[in-house]
C-alpha cells in the first residue's frame, strides 16, 4: 500500500515540476529597479521592466532561445516520473519493475539537478539573443549586482529529486 503511494506521489511530483518549468521566471532587481524575464526554460518572450512604480513590458519576437540544460531536466523528470509509475504498476515481474523504476528514479533526480542550472543555461540563451561577440560571462557580469532570482527552479529542483528518491524508495520497501 505505502509503495503504491509513494509511486504515485513521485507521479504526482513529477508532473508538478513539468507544469513549473513553464512558470519559471528570472527576476534582477536593483535599487529602484526591477526587470522579470518569463518562461525563460521554454525561451522567453516576455520581460516586464518595473522602475520605481511604472511598469513597461517587453515583448521579443522571436523569442530568446529555449534554456538548453533546464529544458532537459523537465522533459528527463516528466519521463522519469511518469516510467517509473508505470513500470511500478503495470510490470508483473517484481524484479524487472524493481530494477526499472529504480532507473526512471534516477532520471528524475538528474532531471532535477539540471535545474540547478537554469540562471547560467539562460544567460547563454541571453547572450546567443544579443548577438554579437556577447558572451554568457558578459552577461553574468552586467546583472551580477542585481540578485539574480529564480526560486522556482530551485524549488523545482528539489521537488524533482524529492519525487526521484520517493519513487526509489518505494522499491525498498518490502511490501
Amino acid at each position: 500500500m505505502l509503495k503504491n503511494i509513494l509511486l504515485c506521489v513521485a507521479t504526482f511530483l513529477a508532473v508538478l515540476v513539468f507544469v513549473f518549468s513553464f512558470l519559471v521566471a528570472l527576476k534582477l532587481t536593483g535599487d529602484s529597479t526591477s526587470i522579470t524575464f518569463y518562461g525563460i526554460i521554454w525561451g522567453s518572450n516576455k520581460s516586464v521592466e518595473t522602475i520605481g512604480s511604472v511598469s513597461h513590458t517587453d515583448t521579443y519576437d522571436p523569442a530568446l532561445h529555449a534554456a538548453a540544460l533546464p529544458l532537459v531536466g523537465a522533459i528527463l523528470v516528466l519521463v522519469g516520473g511518469l516510467a517509473a509509475c508505470l513500470f511500478g504498476f503495470v510490470l508483473k515481474d517484481k524484479k524487472w519493475a524493481k530494477y526499472a523504476v529504480i532507473v526512471s528514479a534516477s532520471l528524475m533526480v538528474l532531471g532535477g539537478v539540471f535545474f540547478f542550472f537554469t540562471y547560467p543555461a539562460f544567460c547563454q540563451s541571453y547572450a546567443e539573443f544579443a548577438g554579437g561577440s556577447t558572451t554568457a560571462a558578459d552577461i553574468k557580469d552586467l546583472w551580477k549586482d542585481s540578485h539574480p532570482n529564480v526560486a522556482l527552479a530551485v524549488v523545482a529542483g528539489i521537488l524533482s529529486i524529492l519525487g526521484g528518491l520517493s519513487a526509489c524508495g518505494s522499491q525498498l520497501l518490502k511490501k
